[in-house]
């Protein structure tokens, strides 16, 4: 993480370039959030929130952790629930 960090205080390059990705990725949360009907739940807290998860299984040594094929399948069609393993 500390690599990254540093490596976009060295380029305005690629940090400009990160910037308007993660603009983006906000950008797609928020129509998300909105077609599903979460009006208010902040863009912004909802791409914190998965940004500090994906850290925290790649730091745990579980990149595949929400790979579909682990679902188990669903007996509602409407709506699938899963949980991570502790």
């Amino acid at each position: 993480m500390g690599w990254l960090i540093d490596t976009t205080r060295e380029s305005s390059d690629l940090s400009a370039e990160l910037s308007r990705q993660h603009r983006a990725v906000e950008d797609q949360t928020e129509r998300l959030l909105r077609a599903s009907g979460f009006d208010g739940v902040p863009a912004e807290l909802a791409v914190a929130l998965t940004d500090g998860a994906m850290l925290n299984f790649v730091v745990r040594h579980r990149p595949a952790v929400a790979a579909t094929e682990r679902l188990p399948p669903s007996s509602n069609s409407s709506s699938t629930h899963a949980t991570a393993d502790p």
